[in-house]
């Protein structure tokens, strides 16, 4: 999130930078020059306003190894997506039991390229435990655009819209 710049004419909210932008680059630049961070928005603001999107996720599944973590609401995407390695958490307060699932997690990152992740905040949980034990994967927070999938606004997520490019999912 750091160092986003905005679009032109953009509102102001949750696309601009924070005040303490400043702060966030300093820090960077000092501990993590090495490191690519990306804005952990951009793949559900992609979904929201680009129809590409599910193009992407399909070649992301013919040319990458993919595993899924996530609530057992959301079990319908292993089919729908045809990923093998799923690990079920439990759908609300995840945390509360992340030493029970956690080393499953470990296991499949070992073996696949991506993770998505549906896990709410504890996907950054999970990143940071992936990250310090040096496991080389990509994650991405799959949680809303998951939601979406299945048609499950139940949980908050009505400000993601559930484009026509699903209905073959239905």
């Amino acid at each position: 999130i750091a160092n986003m710049p905005i679009e032109r004419k953009a509102e102001k909210g949750l696309f601009m930078p924070f005040p303490n932008n400043d702060d966030l680059l300093r820090i960077t630049n000092k501990y993590y020059k090495n490191k690519t961070f990306y804005n952990p928005v951009a793949f559900h603001y992609t979904y929201v306003f680009e129809e590409m999107f599910y193009n992407y996720i399909l070649e992301c599944m013919g040319k990458y190894k993919v595993a899924f973590a996530g609530g057992g609401h959301l079990t319908p995407i292993k089919q729908r997506l045809g990923i093998s390695d799923f690990i079920v958490t439990p759908s609300e307060q995840c945390y509360s039991t992340i030493d029970e699932w956690y080393p499953k997690i470990e296991r499949i990152a070992k073996r696949n390229d991506i993770l998505l992740l549906a896990l709410a905040s504890v996907s950054n949980v999970v990143q940071k435990r992936l990250w310090e034990r040096g496991i080389k994967i990509g994650t991405i927070d799959f949680g809303s655009v998951a939601n979406a999938m299945i048609n499950n606004n139940l949980a908050g997520h009505t400000w993601i819209k559930k484009h026509n490019i699903l209905k073959n999912y239905d």
